[in-house]
């Protein structure tokens, strides 16, 4: 019976996080039109930042050991999050650039028509 009582608690988790991931992505999207995709991905990683404590926190495992929260391999987590920084900020620049090109030649072209039929 306790087995059961977990799978139902996993999938009403499971159906919680569903909900709350398609919110973000639809947050996101409203908020792509206002905002670059570097400073939108900064804020969903701060805001996801909050729930994790709190399940790290109300873990009573966690809670029980009485350790504090420390990272072994601290130079690797922190390589790993170098990498991670330098991937969103090359991605966004990436996708900007050949934008702003398609842009800029569309303006040229539209430009050099109207002043050629004048």
């Amino acid at each position: 019976m306790h087995s059961q009582d977990r799978t139902g608690l996993a999938i009403i988790l499971s159906l919680i996080a569903l909900t709350l991931f398609d919110g973000m992505g639809l947050i996101i999207k409203h908020l792509s039109n206002d905002y670059s995709a570097t400073e939108l991905a900064v804020w969903r990683n701060l805001f996801g930042l909050f729930p994790t404590a709190i399940a790290l926190w109300s873990s009573r495992t966690w809670r029980a050991s009485g350790k504090a929260l420390k990272i072994r391999q601290w130079k690797l987590a922190l390589l790993r999050g170098a990498i991670v920084t330098f991937a969103h900020l090359d991605l966004s620049r990436n996708c900007a650039a050949p934008l702003t090109a398609y842009y800029a030649l569309k303006e040229n072209t539209h430009g050099k028509q109207t002043n050629s039929r004048i």
